[in-house]
C-alpha cells in the first residue's frame, strides 16, 4: 500500500493511488468509529443509562438555574430524542409508548411492578399480562379486578 508521506513527495499522483489512500481512510475512520460506539455504549451500560433515563430526565419538569427558554427547549428536545428515538420508530410505537407510561401510572403499583418486571414490548401485551395476573389473584381469591386498579 502506498502511504500519504511518500505520494506527497512526488509530483505525479495516479488515480489507483488516490482510490488507495481513501481506502484505506475509510477503512480507519470505520473502525474509529466502531471503537467509539462501542466504548460509548459500556460507559452508558456501566451507569446505567437508557431510554427509562432519559424519560425520567424529560418528565423531570425542573428548569435549570440561568436556563433561557431556547436551552430549555434544546435540553427537552435532545431528551425527547434519546428517548423515543423517533428517527427510528414509527408515530404508532411512539404513541404506544407514551399509552405505556400512562397505563403504568393508572395501576396498582403491585401490578405495576409485575408488568415492568416482564418487560413488554407493547401496551396490548402490558394489558394481557394485567389481566393475567388479576386472573390468577382473582383464581386464588385474594383480589378482584377493581383494586387492582389505582383509586382517586
Amino acid at each position: 500500500m502506498t502511504s500519504a508521506e511518500s505520494i506527497a513527495g512526488r509530483t505525479t499522483v495516479s488515480l489507483e493511488q488516490v482510490c488507495e489512500l481513501l481506502q484505506g481512510f475509510i477503512a480507519e475512520q470505520r473502525s474509529k468509529d466502531e471503537l467509539i460506539h462501542r466504548e460509548m455504549s459500556a460507559v452508558l451500560r456501566k451507569y446505567e443509562i437508557n431510554k427509562e433515563t432519559y424519560r425520567q430526565r424529560f418528565r423531570d419538569g425542573a428548569v435549570r438555574a440561568n436556563e433561557t427558554p431556547k436551552e430549555l427547549y434544546t435540553r427537552l428536545k435532545g431528551l425527547y430524542e434519546k428517548w423515543m428515538t423517533p428517527h427510528e420508530k414509527t408515530k404508532e410505537q411512539i404513541g404506544d409508548t407514551i399509552i405505556m407510561e400512562q397505563y403504568l401510572k393508572m395501576v396498582n403499583p403491585e401490578l405495576r411492578s409485575w408488568i415492568i418486571e416482564c418487560s413488554p414490548t407493547s401496551t396490548d401485551q402490558a394489558v394481557t399480562l394485567a389481566e393475567a395476573y388479576i386472573a390468577a389473584r382473582q383464581a386464588e381469591g385474594k383480589f378482584r379486578s377493581r383494586i387492582m386498579l389505582k383509586l382517586w
